[in-house]
């Protein structure tokens, strides 16, 4: 080993930087329990209400930036430290608007046997 790399291990802003690391850690597993949380209680609304919550959806957006900022600190993508150290991380406006619609993309069980039979339309259709 060089000098170089055992100068390293003296330097205090290196280990300061491992505490954060852990605390980041630790808060990140707390975050993706929110979110999954989040996640569930707008399945539940959807389910009965057909639709989404405008607060929820934001929340779970800015919460998910929050997270992806610290997993860079952590892995030394970033220098910053994510918040409370810098703002908490503002919604990204095209996400949580192309979001707006759950039922956009979402073939119905119509549409779905309606292109099997035009793929096959020799096949006698099933009963």
């Amino acid at each position: 080993m060089s000098n170089n790399s055992t100068a390293r291990f003296g330097d205090a802003d290196l280990w300061i930087r491992l505490v954060y690391m852990i605390l980041f850690a630790f808060l990140s597993v707390v975050s993706r329990f929110v979110i999954c949380l989040t996640g569930l209680v707008q399945f539940v609304l959807v389910l009965f209400s057909g639709e989404d919550n405008y607060r929820l959806r934001s929340f779970g957006n800015s919460l998910s930036r929050w997270t992806y900022d610290a997993y860079r600190f952590i892995t030394f993508n970033s220098e910053q430290k994510p918040f409370p150290f810098m703002d908490w991380p503002e919604e990204a406006s095209t996400v949580v608007e192309t979001a707006a619609d759950p039922q956009a993309d979402v073939p119905t069980v119509t549409d779905v046997i309606a292109a099997e039979e035009n793929e096959h339309p020799d096949q006698e259709p099933k009963a």
